[in-house]
């Protein structure tokens, strides 16, 4: 069997074996940190690439940390799969600076558990409220039919009342 050694096999040099069968092997302090066999790849302890690398596909498997900027993608026809779940806030890097989906490219869907905090609300189809509509500090519009307004109201066309309209006791 062929075998190609360059290195020293002294601490704290790098060796690198390369074998007939197409395996390449890199050693460190006389440990093996990574090895690839035909088309796969097994990496032992740290692998640390620094510079610019190109790989037709890269798996990896267990905790992996990315320090400094991270891009995605090269063009916008790429497409990003997030198939596990995010444990950590999605903070955009400037305040007011990004979207979420564009005018032409929208998302299905928005499901909130909690408060949604909105400078501008705009609806294009429907508004469906299941509980109690407040509109500042004067409307409120409650899931019975009760609708509450304080102060002086001014009515510019028809007010239709499906029972009395009474003044207020207090």
């Amino acid at each position: 069997a062929s075998r190609i050694e360059l290195g020293g096999a002294s601490v704290d040099e790098t060796t690198a074996v390369f074998t007939e069968n197409g395996a390449a092997e890199l050693y460190f302090n006389n440990t093996k940190r990574f090895e690839t066999v035909g088309h796969g790849a097994t990496v032992f302890g740290d692998f640390i690439v620094s510079g610019v690398t190109t790989t037709a596909s890269l798996k990896v498997t267990g905790i992996s940390t990315f320090n400094g900027n991270v891009d995605l993608g090269d063009a916008t026809s790429d497409t990003i799969t997030a198939t596990g779940r995010f444990d950590s806030d999605l903070v955009p890097s400037t305040d007011g600076a990004r979207d979420l989906g564009a005018s032409s490219l929208e998302f299905k869907d928005l499901f909130i558990d909690g408060t949604a905090h909105v400078d501008t609300l705009d609806v294009d189809e429907t508004a469906f409220i299941t509980t109690k509509l407040t509109v500042g500090t004067g409307v409120t519009i409650q899931s019975h039919g009760v609708v509450a307004i304080a102060g002086i109201t001014t009515v510019g066309g028809n007010l239709l009342a499906g029972g009395d309209i009474l003044p207020d006791d207090d």
